[in-house]
């Protein structure tokens, strides 16, 4: 696995859709969905990505030698020199089209991170969660949703997508874990010869910078969520 520090710098999911741009291509390999082509011929028995509240994974698993390096060849190219091209951003991110692609008709927005968060936030537990975070973590960065609310996914364009990328995926600001019966050193020999050509760039995230100020009092929040349609009212309770 290839962990990157990302702590979000508000909520339009950046770290959501960076996550998304990398899988579609690299330097290297320039072809869009390259993990779905590599999963046709892998013997990967893992293969994905996702985003956590302040880092980024790219796990993947197999059980052959030569298949694991070839894998880890692509993750490590897709990792630090993704294409990030302009037309991926905006299918995968977000973008503002015509309803049924009839220009008489109202513009609405798209993209499959969009789509996935206006989803996400059609729901109460995520609802909930949001604002049950902002409150817990007001006084860092974790108060934000690194996933994207989609009233602040807009916020998110190619060239901040692109400025983030460099200054967070760096090999400085990531974490390489391996586990096996494949010999270490040649696992990291490998990420030796790729990271080594990248220029390091200083951290921009702090350790001081997540730590929550005590409380001197107790706070309370009021959400207002909708209710599932699908189930009975009076059915619907949920205590954490």
């Amino acid at each position: 696995s290839v962990r990157i520090r990302t702590v979000p710098e508000d909520s339009s999911g950046m770290t959501h859709m960076l996550e998304h741009l990398t899988l579609q291509g690299s330097e290297k390999y320039p072809i869009k969905g390259i993990f779905k082509e590599l999963s046709k011929r892998s013997y990967s028995n893992l293969m994905n990505a996702y985003t956590s509240r302040d880092s980024t994974y790219f796990p993947f698993s197999t059980t052959n030698k030569k298949d694991f390096m070839n894998c880890l060849d692509v993750y490590l190219d897709c990792v630090f020199h993704p294409t990030l091209r302009e037309v991926d951003f905006l299918t995968e991110c977000h973008h503002v089209m015509f309803v049924d692609n009839d220009p008489s008709k109202e513009l609405t927005r798209g993209g499959v991170v969009y789509n996935e968060m206006r989803g996400a936030f059609s729901l109460a537990p995520r609802i909930c969660a949001k604002q049950i975070t902002e409150a817990l973590f007001a006084d860092t960065p974790l108060r934000y949703d690194s996933g994207g609310v989609p009233s602040d996914i807009p916020k998110a364009t190619h060239e901040r997508i692109k400025r983030y990328h460099e200054t967070h995926y760096n090999p400085v600001n990531s974490v390489f874990y391996f586990y096996g019966t494949f010999p270490m050193e040649d696992v990291f020999k490998k990420v030796s010869d790729v990271i080594d050509q990248i220029e390091v760039v200083e951290p921009r995230d702090r350790p001081e910078d997540l730590v929550i100020k005590p409380w001197t009092e107790t706070r309370t929040i009021e959400i207002e969520a909708p209710a599932d349609k699908k189930e009975p009212i009076e059915d619907q309770y949920k205590v954490e």
